[in-house]
């Protein structure tokens, strides 16, 4: 299905044609964000596990042949369509440069969506990489989660004076503790692509032995999110990509952190740490220690924490901002009533 609008045509197909258009929607994403998590292999991935939604269309826009837009939509209601957005993408299934009006680029693709096209919804998108639209006649945003990120852009030193005094207190009596108990902490962190599918193992096997286990939400070996993000992070692991971070109490794995990096930027995808410690708390002291590397050598300049600011978040940071969702109406009148 095309429409061609406002020196804009929209192809909009099945999900089948996704293979042959991956280096289309790469990119665009390697001449904006460059962020892994938009990689059309990142998607790739989680349909791969999740599945293909019926109703999943695959709409790429271009100006004079050239791509300047691409998204993964799927039907959710009458009249409404949306970005697709599993619970392991951090950012809607959208890939578009800064500067683009999103109201005029829109106003083809409500004409070649099947049915009646009421209103479109770009989700979770990050201000860094997509500056947040002004509310028009037809578009409207939604607050979706405050977010957080660490500035490398100082010695370690520098950035520990900044922290405040109750975790420094508490992490220097943790250590010490750990030093009157004898314990000895190391860190490892696994990216070769022949190691990091076990260490992902194992970050899932200690996940399981915590509350999430309990409840039924943690990675594991044996089910779908632990293979998951086991295909995942060894995709990334043969790209120079990927990390899981290990944190252990003598030869007791304690506390890992699941990591993707490029271009700079490092994203803490998923952590756990071990609940059976009394009077320590090993994900603080891996953070601590975690931190400390990357301040020292440098390798990124920014940590990003991608996720709900949680009450910790703030003892490591000062650096906050909201992500959002874009809502455009095919009419002025529906933005009122819908809205």
């Amino acid at each position: 299905m095309r429409d061609r609008a406002a020196n804009v045509c929209w192809d909009v197909s099945g999900p089948e044609d996704f293979e042959r258009l991956k280096p289309t929607w790469n990119k665009l994403n390697e001449q904006n964000s460059k962020s892994p998590l938009l990689d059309a292999e990142y998607f790739e991935i989680l349909l791969r596990y999740h599945g293909v939604p019926e109703s999943m269309l695959l709409a790429v826009a271009y100006r004079d042949d050239t791509p300047v837009v691409a998204g993964l939509l799927t039907r959710r209601g009458f009249g409404s369509w949306q970005t697709y957005q599993p619970a392991q993408a951090p950012l809607g299934a959208w890939v578009c440069p800064k500067g683009e009006c999103i109201d005029t680029l829109l106003n083809g693709l409500f004409r070649v969506l099947p049915g009646l096209c009421l209103v479109m919804g770009v989700t979770q998108q990050d201000p860094l990489i997509f500056e947040r639209p002004k509310h028009t006649g037809r578009l409207r945003t939604l607050d979706y989660i405050e977010t957080s990120c660490v500035l490398v852009d100082s010695s370690f030193i520098d950035y520990w004076k900044r922290r405040g005094k109750n975790l420094k207190k508490n992490v220097r009596r943790q250590r010490n503790k750990l030093v009157r108990d004898g314990i000895v902490t190391t860190q490892q962190s696994v990216g070769d692509p022949e190691a990091i599918g076990k260490a992902v193992d194992e970050y899932g096997l200690l996940e399981s032995e915590g509350w999430k286990g309990k409840e039924g939400t943690s990675l594991h070996p044996d089910n779908l999110q632990g293979r998951l993000y086991r295909d995942l992070m060894e995709h990334y692991s043969k790209r120079g990509e990927a990390f899981v971070y290990q944190y252990r109490y003598g030869s007791e794995l304690v506390a890992s952190e699941i990591c993707l990096h490029r271009n700079g930027f490092m994203y803490m995808l998923k952590t756990t740490h071990s609940e059976k410690p009394q009077g320590t708390s090993p994900g603080v002291l891996m953070t601590e220690d975690m931190f400390r590397d990357i301040f020292h050598h440098r390798r990124f300049h920014t940590i990003e924490f991608y996720g709900r600011t949680a009450d910790w978040h703030p003892k490591w940071t000062n650096e906050f901002r909201d992500m959002y969702h874009i809502n455009v109406y095919r009419s002025r009148i529906l933005a009122v009533l819908l809205s």
